[in-house]
């Protein structure tokens, strides 16, 4: 269970690629560890804070609620991309997207606490057991706003440290930085295979 910092999104891109079965962690070692600093998480479906996969926004006084489905092709191109480079650990998984960085996070460090270190484990315990890789504040929209307009979205980010240790970054800048420039490598591969087979359609 990690916050992620580093993002990138791609969006507008038709996937007919064959579908593969991704690989990483295994589901046990993820249940009790978490995730390292550094892993890339590619976004299976983004949820809110409840796990639950929708956007909700009030409208003209109204509550609207949107759905905020990925596209799954698209989840298992870029994990295929990142078993070419090899650079660094991926996993598919995911994304729980909040509106407060603090308390809507389950931190303790905040201005305001209103939970027990216990209450906090137990929630990110369940977030875990949810299939909830990483945490962070943008997804969900992303994925509402591409998905009304019907465009394939992916979304790619880094965690930056293990949520299930603690709430703060220890991670020195230069490895910080390194860190943050993973999804934009992995995003650049599957571009430029992307280019590659449109200059070269068959393959020949």
């Amino acid at each position: 269970m990690s916050p992620s910092s580093a993002s990138a999104r791609l969006a507008g891109s038709d996937s007919n690629h064959r579908r593969r079965k991704p690989t990483g962690k295994s589901k046990r070692e993820m249940e009790h560890k978490g995730l390292k600093p550094g892993s890339v998480v590619i976004t299976r479906q983004a949820v809110d804070a409840s796990f639950e996969p929708v956007f909700e926004q009030v409208v003209l006084g109204k509550r609207v609620v949107q759905r905020t489905h990925l596209d799954e092709e698209l989840a298992q191109e870029l994990m295929q991309c990142a078993l070419d480079l090899l650079e660094f650990p991926t996993v598919i998984g995911n994304t729980m997207c909040t509106s407060d960085f603090y308390e809507g996070q389950g931190r303790l460090d905040g201005a305001l606490c209103s939970y027990t270190e216990k209450d906090k484990q137990k929630y990110l315990q369940a977030a875990h057991s949810a299939g909830i890789c990483n945490i962070e504040m943008e997804s969900s929209v992303l994925a509402a706003i591409c998905g009304a307009c019907s465009i394939p979205v992916a979304v790619v980010c880094v965690t930056l440290l293990n949520r299930l240790e603690g709430d703060q970054v220890s991670s020195p800048h230069e490895v910080l930085v390194e860190y943050q420039q993973r999804p934009q490598r992995l995003v650049s591969h599957f571009i430029k295979k992307r280019l590659a087979a449109a200059q070269n359609p068959l393959n020949l």
